[in-house]
């Protein structure tokens, strides 16, 4: 799509209806903002999210200036929202207005906000001749076990890992969830309303109500979702209406929302294909790119720069024909599900890629066929009720509620690291297609890819001075007892406490009693290696150590480090890259991996070459590089040969950009 940019074509305002909904892009934010201004944005977890996650604040946290936003308010015009990543405001504006607004010199571009039409709604499927029996070793699934079987979360809620301690956004139309006998345990963290600017989503639609159940509902019997444990962030960005214009502003707004909330991952069944800008033009599917509809740049930015995993749903235009998948799936890094049924066959109605650009979308599949969800409740059913349903809508919350399932496991994982193990897992990973993607998500399998399964779920009694904690890890080979330890700190100060460990083949059940007093909170790691020599510490990185406190019957268990106090400053770039360039890898010297940061202003293809002292290549990969920040990481585990402690040159490319740098690896 190309932008309108009013200040440059006047002439265009003849054409322009008063009142309408525009962008309006600023040429640059206020560089003079403190990381203490900044921080008033966020919640105390977002800002550790960024201490944990060592990305810091960056020119995207940065809000768009205030004194651009009062000038233009002084023209009398409404400001709907405002985007800290695009650094742009909405509002209403009549033609005059506009032209008043346009010869600010602070004003980049002027757009129309598009107007985006809903993709297809499948019909539902009244419950019918479908019964299983929903009794597995822990929970009672009633008629949701099959959907939850498919893609393996059972195996990891069976294995203790409900998705606890994450915070799992849901961007969709109205949610019901007060009131619904699905949701009696349901955790709301935060809820907005961007259409009609409230604190209350709980709207005028049966979609969101759905799509929610299919990851929160908790009435065993009947249902369970797929990360049943974790923390709900709700927000209302669509009406729900069928034919209903959406403003694609409210998506943005919404995704920003969740990031300033500290959102871990963020499920959108929402998609769309039509797109009105006011002028009689159209995205056509040249533009399903990754680069051209707000919310696909919003996405990504969510993803790649904000650390956030975004699932959402390929679309119900049809597996007849190529090409058919709404946005935002077309993003780079926003990971789309196509559906299928309860034999993992295609859903007729499951949209297609490739993007505009040649890409494999969708990337992954789950169950979106026969799906057992929530509904609203009615005069008949005030609480709330079930039915079946089906579209990529229901099955992008069973993808998400895989990589939440995950995360709570190893939250320190970035969301394309968690995005590669579960698209290198999946049923077609070794012959992926623009229909199924890389095939059928298989959570255990992408969990083990990244480490042993450790229980969210921990048993702790305390009997004073003393306490006893007993959890368990279960990982695919059998567990080496002589090679595997379990160590108790308190202010990362290792504690003198004995650790009694059974293991029976592939798990290892803990347990440990003391009688010491402890004041503060005490946390715990595991190391070890499987009888085929395979080596696991866990957590991964000491911050991310479980903890409890001492002194309390119970403790909710936590996946991030608690705060000590307040947040402390992080590193902080105010800069839009404007050119190519690449840090410094850290750690410096390192094992097993390093990480280095990659700035590049546009998307763009990048390489890396690795080449030891004698200038022999040793490694090499290529991707995609997103506007902004990226962040790179190298494992020499990964190479096809085994390398040796000492210095290696990172070469990486794009275009005609190139930088080197170096890393000292430590065997």
């Amino acid at each position: 799509m190309k932008p309108l940019f009013i200040f440059a074509f006047i002439f265009l305002f003849s054409s322009l209806q008063a009142g309408e909904k525009y962008w309006i892009f600023f040429k640059e934010k206020n560089q003079t903002v403190s990381q203490d201004q900044i921080k008033n944005y966020f919640s105390d977890r977002a800002l550790q999210k960024r201490v944990f996650s060592e990305r810091g604040f960056d020119w995207y946290d940065l809000p768009v200036n205030e004194n651009y936003v009062k000038a233009i308010e002084k023209t009398g015009v409404k400001i709907e929202n405002t985007s800290r990543w695009l650094n742009a405001i909405t509002l209403y504006a009549s033609t005059d207005q506009l032209k008043e607004i346009a010869a600010f010199s602070f004003v980049d571009r002027i757009e129309p906000v598009v107007k985006l039409k809903a993709g297809k709604e499948v019909q539902k499927v009244v419950a019918s001749a479908i019964t299983k029996t929903g009794k597995t070793t822990g929970l009672d699934y009633g008629t949701s076990l099959s959907q939850n079987s498919q893609t393996k979360l059972v195996d990891l809620h069976n294995l203790g890992i409900t998705g606890k301690g994450l915070y799992v956004g849901l961007l969709d139309a109205g949610t019901r969830w007060r009131n619904h006998i699905a949701f009696s345990t349901l955790k709301v963290v935060g809820e907005y309303d961007f259409v009609e600017k409230d604190s209350d989503a709980s709207g005028d639609d049966s979609h969101g109500t759905a799509v929610l159940s299919l990851m929160a509902a908790n009435l065993p019997g009947t249902a369970i979702g797929g990360t049943f444990g974790s923390s709900f962030l709700v927000a209302k960005t669509e009406y729900s209406p069928t034919e209903t214009q959406i403003e694609e502003d409210n998506w943005v707004a919404g995704i920003e929302w969740m990031d300033a909330q500290g959102a871990d991952v963020v499920n959108s069944s929402l998609g769309y294909n039509t797109f009105d800008n006011g002028l009689g033009y159209f995205y056509s599917n040249g533009d399903f790119d990754g680069k051209t509809a707000k919310a696909t740049i919003a996405g990504d930015i969510a993803v790649k720069e904000k650390g956030i995993a975004v699932f959402v749903a390929a679309g119900n235009e049809g597996s007849s024909r190529t090409g058919t998948l709404l946005i935002p799936s077309d993003g780079f890094y926003i990971f789309s599900s196509g559906a299928v049924d309860e034999n993992g066959m295609l859903a007729s109605f499951s949209s297609t890629g490739p993007t505009n650009d040649g890409r494999t979308k969708p990337d992954a599949s789950s169950r979106g066929v026969y799906n057992w969800i929530a509904r609203p409740g009615d005069k008949t059913s005030p609480n709330g009720f079930f039915s079946y349903g089906n579209g990529t809508s229901y099955a992008s919350p069973l993808s998400a509620s895989a990589g939440a399932l995950i995360l709570s496991v190893y939250p320190e994982l970035t969301p394309l690291e968690l995005n590669d193990a579960l698209r290198n897992t999946a049923s077609k990973s070794a012959s992926p297609d623009n229909k199924y993607g890389y095939g059928i998500l298989d959570a255990l399998s992408a969990l083990y890819t990244i480490g042993p399964a450790v229980s969210n779920v921990f048993t702790i009694t305390y009997d004073a001075p003393g306490f006893d904690l007993t959890g368990s890890l279960k990982w695919d080979e059998p567990i080496d007892q002589s090679q595997t330890s379990m160590q108790l700190f308190d202010k990362n100060s290792a504690l003198a406490v004995p650790v009694t460990t059974q293991i029976s083949g592939n798990e290892i059940n803990f347990s440990f009693e003391t009688n010491q007093t402890f004041s503060d909170t005490v946390w715990f790691e595991i190391s070890g290696k499987t009888t085929g020599g395979k080596s696991f510490t866990w957590p991964k990185k000491p911050e991310f150590r479980r903890y409890f406190v001492a002194g309390k019957t119970e403790t909710e268990v936590g996946n991030l480090r608690r705060s000590e106090g307040k947040v402390t400053d992080t590193t902080f770039n105010s800069e839009h890259p404007k050119t190519f360039s690449v840090d410094n890898p850290y750690p410096n010297p390192f094992n097993p991996e390093t990480r280095f940061k990659v700035h590049s202003p546009a998307h763009a293809p990048f390489s890396v070459e690795v080449f030891n002292v004698l200038g022999q290549q040793v490694d090499a990969w290529s991707g995609q590089l997103a506007p902004g920040n990226n962040y790179l990481t190298w494992n020499p585990a990964g190479s096809s040969s085994v390398l040796t402690s000492g210095v290696y040159f990172l070469s990486v490319s794009s275009g005609s950009s190139k930088q080197v740098i170096s890393a000292v690896y430590l065997r």
